[in-house]
C-alpha cells in the first residue's frame, strides 16, 4: 500500500472526523425523530415561524391601535376658550397629525383582528404571498406617514411655546405628540416583524 492511501485512511478514520460524523448522525436522527421520522419541508417551517411571530404582531398591533386612538381623541379635545382660543383644527400640522393617526388606528384594528383569526381558525394559517407584500407595504407607508405628522405636529408646537409660552391647549398638544411618536415605534417594530415574515416564505 502506498504511502498516500495510508495517509488518506489516516485522514478518513481520525477520532476527530469519526465523532463529527458521529455528532451529525445524532442530530439528523432526533430531528427525524421530533418531526415523525421525516424531515420538516422548507414551505411548513416558512409557516411555523411567521406563526411564532404572530402573538408579538398582534400585542404590536393593539399598542399601535390604542396609542394613536389615544394621540388623536387628545388632539381633537385640545382647545382654550375665550376671545383668545384656540384649537387643532387652526393648524394644518394637527389636522395633518389626527388625520394620519386616524388612519393608523383604522389599520392596526383591522390587522390585529386579521392576526387574531389566524391564531384561532387554523383556516387562515397559510397566508399567501400578496398579503405579506401588502401588510409590508403598509407598515411602510403608514410609518412613514405617522413619522412625518408627528414631527411636523412637535415643530409646530416648539415654534408656538418659544412664542407665546406654554397653556393647557399646548400641553395637550405636547402629550398627543408623545403618544403618536410612540405609536410609530410600535408600528415599525411592527414593519420589522411583516419584513421577516415575508422573507420567510420567499
Amino acid at each position: 500500500m502506498s504511502q498516500f492511501d495510508q495517509q488518506q485512511r489516516a485522514a478518513v478514520s481520525s477520532p476527530l472526523r469519526i465523532g463529527e460524523a458521529r455528532v451529525g448522525q445524532q442530530q439528523r436522527a432526533a430531528a427525524a425523530a421530533e418531526n415523525g421520522g421525516a424531515a420538516v419541508p422548507a414551505d411548513v417551517a416558512a409557516v411555523a415561524a411567521v406563526g411564532g411571530r404572530r402573538v408579538l404582531s398582534v400585542a404590536l398591533r393593539l399598542a399601535t391601535a390604542v396609542l394613536s386612538l389615544a394621540a388623536f381623541l387628545v388632539m381633537a379635545s385640545a382647545r382654550t376658550s375665550g376671545w383668545a382660543g384656540d384649537y387643532y383644527g387652526r393648524h394644518q400640522q394637527y389636522r395633518y397629525a389626527v388625520a394620519v393617526n386616524v388612519i393608523v388606528c383604522v389599520y392596526s384594528i383591522t390587522q390585529s383582528l386579521g392576526e387574531i383569526c389566524r391564531l384561532i381558525s387554523p383556516r387562515f394559517i397559510f397566508r399567501i404571498m400578496s398579503s405579506n407584500y401588502f401588510s409590508l407595504f403598509l407598515d411602510q407607508v403608514l410609518a412613514y406617514l405617522l413619522m412625518s405628522a408627528s414631527s411636523a405636529a412637535a415643530s409646530r408646537h416648539d415654534l408656538w411655546v418659544s412664542r407665546f409660552g406654554t397653556d393647557a391647549f399646548n400641553k395637550k398638544i405636547n402629550s398627543a405628540v408623545w403618544l403618536s411618536f410612540l405609536a410609530f415605534l410600535a408600528l415599525a417594530a411592527n414593519s420589522l416583524i411583516s419584513t421577516a415574515n415575508l422573507f420567510s416564505t420567499v
